[in-house]
Order: C-alpha cells, then sequence, then structure tokens
C-alpha cells in the first residue's frame, strides 16, 4: 500500500508514475495499461497511437462521435489532459509569450481551464512526435473554454466546432444537431481527402466502425460488473486508468488489452468463489449475487463530478491509500463514454450518422445543458447498483459548470441519506497536506455509519 504522504508532497498533483494498486495482488493484464500510462506521464504519446498509420483526428469532450472519424479511416484521440508539463528539456507551450503564429490569442489569460491548458502541451506534443499537426480538431463547444480555445490553440481551418444544443430535449435542437454531424462527416472527407488512407465514409465503413465501438462499449459494461461484487479483483484506480487510456490508444489495441484483462479477472473471480464455496460469475460476465452483510469493510465509493485525467490521479491513489474502495464513477473521462450503445433500426448511411448523433447527445449527462436531470438519475442508479456508501464530489479549478452542479449533487446524497466529501482540484499546484487528513476523516464516517 502507498504511503499517502507521498502523494501529498509530490511537486505536482500528478503522480507522473505508475504505481502500485491498494490491492495487494495487482492483475499481471495491466501491464500493458501501465507502459502506455507511463508514455503519457513522461510527456508523450503512446508508441501504439504514433504507429498505427492512420492519420489522428484529435477531439475534445465526449460529444464527438469517435465512430464517425474512425469510419473515414483516421484514428481518434482526445487532446483532454490530466497535466500541462512537457518533456525534460522542452519548454511547455504556454510558457512562451507567443503561442503559435496562427494564434489569435498569444498570450494565456491568468485563469485559463486546466482541460485548455493540458489540450495545448499535448498538441504540441502530438505534432512533435508525429512531425505534423493532427489531421483535423473537433471541438464541441460545450462550455465557453471550449468555444474560445481553438482561437487560443492557433487550429485555424483545422477545427470543426459542434455548438452544442442547451436543450437536447428539443426537437428542433436533435434535428439541427444531427445536421451538424452530417456536415462533420464532410469536413472529415474534405480534411482526410489527401490521406493515402483515407476511407468513404459510407454505409459499409459506418457499420463495421459502429461494430468495433459496440465491442469496446460492452467490454467496458463487463468490467464494471466486476465492481459489483462484495470484493471486486481490481482497483477502481485501475479501472479507471484502463478507460482514460481508451481516448489514447488506437480503438483495435485498446479492445485486445481490455479483453485479455477481462479473461484474467473473470478467470481469478471464479477461482476465488469456487475456493470460498460459493457460486462463481454468471456466465454472461454479470456479477454473482451477494447480500449487503458480504460487503467488505473497506467502504464502497462513487466518485462523480468535473473529469480526472491521467496523470492527475493523486486522488483516486490517496482515497485508495487511506483504505477506500472506489467501484464506481460517474465521470466523462471514466465510465460513462462506455455506458450507453449505438440503437441502429437501419443501415442506410443516413440512418446510422442520425444514430450516431442521438447516441452521443441524448444520453449525455454534461451540466451544460439547461435542464438535465440525467445525471442526477444516473447517479442514483449507480448508488442502489453498486452498493454506495460515500460519494466524493471531485471539482476542478475554475470549471463554473461542476461548481454549479454540485449543489445538486449534494442535496440528491442527503436525501439517500448518503454521506459525501467535496474536493477541489487543479493539475498544477501540489495536493495540500490538510487533503490527507480530510479524506481520513470521511473515511472513518462511512465506517462508523456502516457498524
Amino acid at each position: 500500500m502507498e504511503n499517502p504522504q507521498e502523494l501529498t508532497s509530490s511537486e505536482s498533483n500528478s503522480s507522473f508514475r505508475v504505481q502500485h494498486s491498494a490491492l495487494s495482488i495487482r492483475p499481471v493484464a495491466m501491464t500493458f495499461f501501465d507502459m502506455a500510462a507511463q508514455q503519457i506521464a513522461d510527456g508523450l504519446w503512446p508508441q501504439e497511437l504514433i504507429e498505427c498509420g492512420r492519420p489522428i483526428v484529435a477531439v475534445l469532450c465526449n460529444l464527438t462521435p469517435l465512430e464517425l472519424i474512425h469510419a473515414a479511416g483516421a484514428m481518434p484521440v482526445r487532446l483532454c489532459a490530466g497535466a500541462t508539463m512537457e518533456p525534460r528539456g522542452i519548454a511547455h507551450p504556454l510558457e512562451s509569450k507567443i503561442q503559435n503564429l496562427k494564434s489569435k490569442i498569444r498570450e494565456a489569460p491568468r485563469d485559463l481551464c486546466q482541460v485548455v491548458k493540458g489540450a495545448a502541451a499535448r498538441l504540441e506534443t502530438l505534432r512533435r512526435q508525429t512531425g505534423r499537426a493532427p489531421a483535423a480538431v473537433i471541438v464541441p463547444a460545450t462550455c465557453d473554454w471550449k468555444t474560445r480555445c481553438c482561437a487560443f490553440l492557433g487550429l485555424s481551418d483545422d477545427a470543426c466546432v459542434l455548438e452544442v444544443p442547451r436543450d437536447k430535449s428539443s426537437p428542433r435542437a436533435r434535428w439541427e444537431w444531427r445536421q451538424q454531424i452530417a456536415q462533420l462527416a464532410d469536413f472529415l472527407a474534405h480534411r482526410l481527402e489527401a490521406c493515402d488512407t483515407r476511407e468513404m465514409i459510407n454505409r459499409r465503413s459506418l457499420l463495421r466502425s459502429v461494430a468495433l465501438y459496440q465491442q469496446a462499449s460492452w467490454l467496458g459494461r463487463r468490467l464494471t460488473n466486476l465492481m459489483k461484487l462484495a470484493n471486486p479483483p481490481i482497483a477502481g484506480s485501475d479501472l479507471m486508468l484502463v478507460f482514460n487510456l481508451f481516448y489514447s490508444l488506437p480503438v483495435g489495441s485498446w479492445i485486445a488489452a481490455a479483453s485479455a484483462l477481462l479473461r484474467q479477472l473473470e478467470v481469478e473471480q471464479a477461482s476465488s468463489l469456487l475456493n470460498a464455496g460459493k457460486m462463481p460469475a454468471l456466465p454472461d460476465g454479470g456479477p454473482s449475487q451477494r447480500t449487503i452483510h458480504e460487503l467488505p469493510l473497506r467502504p464502497r465509493l462513487l466518485l462523480v463530478g468535473a473529469p480526472i485525467i491521467w496523470p492527475n490521479w493523486s486522488l483516486p491513489r490517496l482515497i485508495e491509500s487511506l483504505g477506500g474502495q472506489i467501484v464506481a464513477d460517474a465521470l466523462c473521462s471514466g465510465y460513462r463514454g462506455f455506458s450507453d450503445l449505438v440503437s441502429v433500426d437501419e443501415t442506410s448511411r443516413r440512418a446510422l450518422i442520425e444514430a450516431l448523433a442521438d447516441r452521443y447527445l441524448l444520453p449525455c449527462t454534461c451540466p451544460c445543458f439547461a435542464t438535465d436531470e440525467d445525471y442526477l438519475r444516473r447517479a442514483e442508479n449507480q448508488i442502489s447498483d453498486f452498493h454506495i456508501e460515500g460519494v466524493v464530489i471531485h471539482r476542478l479549478k475554475n470549471c463554473y459548470l461542476f461548481d454549479m452542479e454540485a449543489k445538486r449533487l449534494e442535496d440528491l446524497f442527503r436525501k439517500c441519506g448518503i454521506p459525501f466529501l467535496q474536493i477541489e482540484s487543479d493539475y498544477e499546484s501540489p495536493a495540500p497536506a490538510s487533503l490527507t487528513t480530510r479524506v481520513e476523516a470521511f473515511l472513518d464516517l462511512v465506517r462508523q455509519r456502516k457498524s
């Protein structure tokens, strides 16, 4: 188990190294993910991505249809990053007065969004590693920072900004969003026109890409179901890392590694249950039934709020090193990207594009929407499904959308009788020493309520 003091006295809020899990025995199949995570922590993109042989399209936010990019013959990656550091000896792009000759905004605002800062660093690293800029950048304008970040990053014609409707329940908003996604297909075809690996975005390529990403979603669901067990076979912070890396690796490589991890976890779990004289997991990969009295002493926690992105990992590691057990998360950087499938009723090109548009808009629980109760309903369902005993609400400095959402989450957890703890972090400042004391006190409170 890690020494929590090491997590709070580091030079930044990120671990910047692959640390050991809170579990005494860590799955061997995590090795692939550890290697990719270490490369990101070193300020680089994973080598599997650089050598994938496809042009790269960078995205910001979960509202971008990844299947559409893949169907065009490109590889989607997410620019969001949990740190703004660069490899040693290379100046960070935000430290110079002139960020980019194309940029209309040459100096970083004092309170610039942490996610945009991280995106600037990752974009510069991608250009350096590949020797060229991404073929395109897709930016859903979910907040003011996202709306203005294209000018700051100096993307000009390389970017496509998606106007996110504020009322997703409106039929007109749904129609306009579908139109934007159809236009996005044309934009991708134009941007990738000169690439040798470009594919036509037609019915066949769309079906192939949808099936591939459905497989990834199914793997994410089965991995998450293991956390419903009384004694999950993997630490929650490790599973969060697996989900985080989905957006930085070729989808095929991620599926292969996640499949190997799932097989190992299911075999070990079945063996453990048989040795204990209990029924193994169900054939479909769902967890065996346990009563609430069989839950371990480690408090079962739900993590909600603003995204936590590797390598900004001190919070989940600290929670688990102090005896907490993260069994579920409601973060857009975690399981939420796997929770919904594309509903395919018709297989024409137009119908598939509309199905993709609906899949990324309608189930989205981002607080950018004016009237949206989906986030609260999902969190309430997770409390029941995962036997949640405590909740940690993560707030990111200068992210006002999640600051406003935190109050509604507090009201929900009070109604459910679930203790909660609010924690604010950023990607640059050290985690305060008092954070260890706060987390310890919170976990003690949850344990007292259990007993």
